[in-house]
């Protein structure tokens, strides 16, 4: 029984985390470098982002999510434990 209860909370924790996580694709071009701030901000409200890539600005934007996530983790340093 023992088992059974850590394999079921450890499915509860990955599909919670699948729920307010999201991978995110950003394509290149002036005017989508100017909205993708915005957009990320929002987004990071209510998810936490697993993979973050795009072309162009869409790279640099990217770039910004991807450590802005890497800075928000748990313990505080930048770097995960898992």
């Amino acid at each position: 029984m023992c088992c059974r209860a850590v394999r079921r909370s450890r499915s509860d924790t990955v599909a919670a985390y699948a729920k307010a996580s999201l991978d995110l694709t950003m394509e290149g071009g002036t005017t989508s470098g100017v909205v993708y701030p915005l957009a990320v901000c929002e987004l990071a409200t209510n998810f936490r982002f697993r993979n973050v890539g795009g072309a162009s600005a869409g790279a640099i934007a990217a770039a910004l999510t991807a450590a802005a996530e890497l800075g928000r983790s748990s313990d505080g340093a930048g770097i995960r434990a898992d």
